[in-house]
């Protein structure tokens, strides 16, 4: 790949390529590098059902039907305005798609829980940076109901706070909400927007959600098998998570009449329920986390994050792509389903990427605000060592270096006080003949405090997208076009 090395650092494991682009301050992350990429094709096991989804909601949302005779790469990720390192799997996942001659495919994880409606937006004055939190609605988007289980928000609402804020950077976000038509959920609400965002870097895509996989013939087989032997499938889920403890998967609750599945109930604007199998006299039922007994062709179950990987590595596409933190759960996922059903899934890439946002502010490090201050306090006492200092009477500098050689000759402290008189006028009348020089690093020091006070907003890398100039943007394809020798055009 143009631009890229080999790069031993971070979660990614041993090996990791950096792509540094021209676009300065971008750093692309890909394991393995794009160049190595190799799918499992055939692996989709039920594509009528994975093309139906996708043409179920072209229409609607403005995404693209899925041609399900094709190859198929997908990534995924929740409906919320989130930042260029996811951006960068969608991006990946279309440049993919055109080296490969696939599909791409985007699952929308609208059973999870987070926050949809804040958008911060960095802010400039007087050279300090601050960070505006804007709630693009007072009237929706709970963040403690899945997206997928809440009504849309008021689209006027979210155009009117944001025409009211008049930063040119959120126009973009306030058309892709005006011209959303009227949708069912939140989710697909957001999706529809993110579609409008992402349109102009990765063409369209073809969405399905996650919320719908459940009733696919060869998910709801899988949850009948769980259902059949709950025991055999979480001891092998729980086994898997032991043997990678920095997953930051946590283990399922087994006991001998009750088992927790990795899925979710969900109800309409209602929390998502922890699903289980009740074991009595031998049989097994599916049950909610407050006992509700659960009917699996009526109720809508949702897979957990392990669970959702695999069935769309299983039965949704032929490679998958995932973020940073898929990396590290994903080698849980893997070691599970081998264990748990002998199968092996599709190949997975990660892919992220690093963007700072062009802000004109300035920026540093606290040892070069020391190195100011240093400056500052020593420069006044110090001006005749100074190439650019200017000196109006050069005896000025042979005193004081007469006084500073013989000051210690004289034990007298009358006369040594003397000295230091004479001494601190010469390094006043200097520091009077040299007031610009003074201020200059006066004002290093003030710069130095901004900079150091700013650093860390300044250096955020999870900004909205959208917010990000579009050749910075545009770049990040070139990039990732590049290193799979595709036409970035």
């Amino acid at each position: 790949m143009r631009g890229i090395r080999l790069y031993n650092r971070g979660r990614f494991g041993p090996v990791m390529s950096v792509s540094e682009s021209p676009w300065s301050s971008m750093v692309i992350w890909s394991q393995p590098a794009p160049d190595q990429w190799r799918m499992r094709r055939g692996n989709v096991r039920h594509r009528d059902e994975v093309g139906a989804a996708a043409a179920s909601h072209a229409g609607a949302l403005g995404t693209a039907p899925l041609e399900p005779s094709r190859p198929i790469i997908a990534t995924g990720h929740q409906a919320w305005l989130w930042h260029p390192g996811i951006l960068a799997k969608y991006i990946a996942a279309s440049v993919a798609a055109e080296a490969f001659g696939a599909a791409s495919l985007h699952v929308v994880v609208d059973h999870d829980t987070h926050e949809t409606v804040l958008l911060e937006l960095p802010t400039a004055a007087n050279g300090r940076l601050q960070v505006r939190k804007i709630r693009l609605s007072a009237h929706g988007g709970n963040p403690a109901m899945p997206t997928g289980s809440q009504p849309p928000l008021d689209p006027k609402e979210i155009t009117e706070n944001l025409r009211q804020i008049g930063d040119n950077r959120l126009a973009e976000v306030e058309q892709a909400f005006a011209e959303v038509p009227p949708l069912r959920t939140l989710a697909e609400q957001m999706t529809a927007v993110l579609q409008r965002l992402l349109k102009p870097y990765t063409g369209p895509m073809s969405v399905i959600f996650a919320s719908e996989m459940a009733s696919w013939s060869g998910a709801a087989a899988d949850v009948r098998q769980m259902l059949t032997n709950p025991h055999a499938c979480v001891e092998a889920y729980n086994q898997a998570v032991t043997n990678h403890p920095g997953s930051g998967v946590t283990p399922l609750t087994l006991e001998t009449d009750r088992v927790e599945l990795p899925l979710w109930l969900l109800e309409w604007q209602q929390p998502r329920r922890r699903v289980y199998v009740r074991i009595i006299a031998g049989r097994g039922e599916l049950v909610s986390q407050t006992g509700k007994t659960i009917d699996p062709q009526r109720d809508t179950l949702a897979p957990r994050v392990l669970l959702l990987s695999a069935w769309m590595r299983s039965l949704a596409c032929d490679a998958f792509i995932h973020g940073r933190g898929g990396g590290d759960y994903d080698l849980v996922t893997d070691d599970w389903w081998r264990s748990w059903t002998g199968h092996e899934l599709a190949p997975r890439w990660l892919v992220s990427a690093d963007l700072r946002l062009p802000l004109d502010v300035p920026i540093a490090q606290r040892s070069e605000l020391t190195a100011a201050k240093w400056r500052r306090h020593h420069l006044p006492f110090n001006l005749d060592r100074q190439p650019r200092a200017a000196i109006p009477n050069p005896a000025w500098i042979e005193e004081k270096q007469r006084i500073l050689s013989h000051m210690n000759d004289d034990r007298d402290r009358n006369r040594r006080a003397l000295l230091f008189r004479e001494l601190h006028w010469i390094n006043d009348a200097m520091a009077q003949a040299n007031a610009p020089l003074i201020r200059e690093v006066e004002d290093d020091v003030r710069r130095a405090k901004l900079g150091v006070a700013n650093r860390q907003q300044a250096l955020r890398r999870d900004w909205c997208f959208a917010l990000y100039p579009p050749e910075a943007l545009h770049e990040l394809r070139r990039q990732m076009a590049a290193g799979l020798s595709v036409d970035a055009a």
